[in-house]
């Protein structure tokens, strides 16, 4: 076979494994931030019990927000029952990814009652978590 009859072939496989690369980071990423979100909201409902009752039954949704905002650096929400867990990270190997947790039980449809609220702030890495600031009021 000639040089350019294997032109196309080798473009292809280039496509192919760029794609597949980048599909393998994005997963990747979903992963790492749904494994932090879950590790941050354990510790939270250990460190701080009085949270614990608005953490059942959590169904989240959410994602990658878009824009990243900052070249280099990736920024993740999910929201459930009144929780929006945000993590911001830089695109580096094992990241210090910064993290808050806002409850406010108003975002419930229809709640009538004390109106509870919930902000967390830390950090987490290699499954470490610094807390730097909490709040409950009520």
């Amino acid at each position: 076979m000639n040089r350019k009859a294997w032109l196309p072939v080798v473009a292809a496989v280039i496509a192919i494994c760029v794609v597949g690369v980048f599909l393998y980071c994005a997963q990747s990423s979903d992963s790492m931030t749904e494994r932090v979100r879950d590790e941050v909201m354990q510790y939270v409902r250990s460190k701080h019990p009085e949270t614990a009752q608005f953490m059942k039954d959590l169904s989240w949704s959410g994602g990658r927000v878009a824009p990243p905002g900052l070249v280099g650096a990736e920024t993740y929400e999910y929201m459930a029952k009144g929780w929006i867990v945000t993590i911001k990270y830089p695109v580096v190997p094992n990241p210090e990814c910064s993290v808050t947790v806002d409850y406010s039980v108003s975002r419930l449809p229809g709640y009538v009652g004390i109106p509870y609220c919930v902000i967390w702030k830390g950090t987490c890495q290699s499954g470490i978590i610094t807390e730097t600031g909490y709040v409950f009021a009520q």
